[in-house]
């Protein structure tokens, strides 16, 4: 006689006097007994496409496959369903929070509105749409526009339409004209953001910087970027910093700058945004200079001075170009709370740059370094002597564009000699990438449960590009 093992689980059923938990009895080997939380989370790990394979497993299962999907990234792809199959996408996944519209190309745009009306109708938690602005945006912003709480771009002719996006808190554009109307009084349409990107800075743009800072002191996250020829001169660069230090609620900051000669000015500009925004976290400086400085004028040691009055920084990413001097990473030695660390030196002899800035105090002048990113020309070797010294590091990459004669193996040996004892939760690798050929670097993507195509908007693509372009990792 055998006998078949059961467990006893408990399901909660509506009848009148309220809700009243009954003993469920199920076998062992089935799923049901682990109760419907348990599926759900196992089921989240799912990609989108593989889901609906699972609906025929078990009832169970159709109840909760689809429970945790509240993001859904628009593609090119939705546009060759037909209406009843999105409709039938939508009834399934009635979690639906956020719809990502800005991959969707320029050609397919104008479906856009259409695709909405299906997710919106039949997802009752849908709260935010990601989108551009460009052709015909009124059809999108009229219906939607108090769903859309970011925008990737703006076309000159449909930011008016920002002004039907109430609930805007993140907004990407070309340069600062296109955050104001371009009616007499030029009226500032876009307020109250929490994260702004914008990447033709001149020195021309101070007066729009201006009224832009007072109408968005809610401001958490900047880029700023001064892409056009023009390079800014020390009247602009000090006027633009001073508005910058009006936004106190920053916490991350993005600057990208292109400076006259012997910019001394840069060190006193970053000091009066170090001392006014002490909320501030992190920081990205990407300094670029004429190929050689006045004779007289050297410019070692002084732009960057200023990083001791960033209190509160833990992560710090810093590009500098050949013209700077050896010295100058001497500041990064006073930043005691970084937690992130990355360097991209295209300085003259950053070998030896690399190797003062990792010296035998590097412990203490980075106790909670976690994560350090070093990408340089040459590679001297001289600096991993110093690498155990970091107690709290986990991730190290070095991306050096020249071969320094060293395989898999005879690397692996120099780790565990100088890191063995002291890192043994340190990950470590070492990219060497030919000048012409860095299009070779691994990329790894993840993505939220229904992103087929993954995709990283503004402010936050630049530094996420940092974390995963790297080769494998070698324990």
């Amino acid at each position: 006689m055998s006998m078949k093992h059961l467990k006893t689980s408990l399901e909660t059923s509506d009848e009148e006097g309220g809700d009243i938990q009954q003993p469920q009895i199920y076998a062992k080997n089935s799923m049901d007994r682990f109760g419907d939380d348990l599926c759900a989370l196992l089921l989240s790990y799912l990609p989108f496409k593989d889901r609906f394979r699972c609906e025929c497993v078990s009832k169970q299962f159709q109840r909760t496959v689809f429970g945790s999907v509240v993001h859904v990234i628009l593609h090119k792809a939705f546009i060759s369903f037909d209406t009843q199959l999105l409709a039938t996408i939508a009834k399934k996944c009635p979690n639906i929070q956020t719809i990502e519209c800005r991959v969707i190309g320029n050609k397919y745009e104008e479906l856009i509105p259409e695709l909405l009306s299906i997710f919106r109708d039949n997802c009752r938690h849908l709260r935010h749409i990601y989108c551009n602005l460009r052709e015909n945006s009124d059809q999108l912003c009229l219906p939607f526009g108090p769903l859309v709480t970011q925008v990737g771009s703006v076309s000159f002719d449909n930011k008016r339409s920002l002004i039907l996006c109430h609930r805007l808190s993140h907004l990407v554009i070309h340069s600062l004209y296109d955050a104001f109307d371009y009616f007499p009084g030029r009226q500032l349409v876009a307020k109250n953001l929490q994260s702004l990107a914008f990447y033709n800075f001149s020195g021309h743009s101070n007066d729009q910087l201006s009224a832009l800072v007072a109408g968005n002191q809610s401001i958490r996250c900047l880029k700023l970027v001064n892409r056009l020829q023009s390079r800014l001169t020390p009247e602009t660069l000090t006027e633009m910093c001073g508005q910058l230090s009006r936004l106190t609620q920053l916490r991350r900051l993005t600057l990208e700058l292109r400076l006259n000669d012997n910019e001394n000015s840069l060190n006193n500009s970053l000091r009066t945004i170090g001392e006014k925004c002490w909320r501030l976290q992190r920081l990205t400086l990407e300094l670029f200079m004429r190929d050689e400085p006045l004779e007289g004028q050297p410019l070692e040691g002084q732009p960057i001075d200023a990083l001791k009055y960033y209190r509160r920084l833990k992560r710090l990413h810093l590009t500098l170009d050949p013209v700077f001097g050896q010295r100058l990473l001497e500041p990064l030695k006073l930043c005691h709370r970084l937690t992130h660390l990355t360097i991209w030196l295209h300085t003259k002899n950053d070998k030896t740059s690399v190797d003062q800035l990792l010296d035998n105090n590097c412990g203490n002048y980075w106790p909670r370094l976690q994560y350090l990113y070093i990408r340089f020309n040459e590679f001297g070797g001289q600096c991993l002597d110093h690498i155990p010294r970091l107690p709290a590091l986990q991730t190290l990459v070095f991306h050096c564009r020249q071969d320094i004669g060293l395989n898999d193996n005879e690397y692996s040996d120099l780790l565990s000699r100088n890191m063995a004892q002291q890192l043994t939760q340190m990950m470590a690798s070492l990219e060497i990438t030919d000048e012409n050929n860095e299009d070779n670097i691994q990329q790894t993507q993840s993505g939220p449960a229904m992103d087929l195509h993954h995709y990283h908007p503004g402010i936050s693509s630049y530094e996420h590009s940092l974390k995963t372009n790297r080769t494998i990792i070698h324990n």
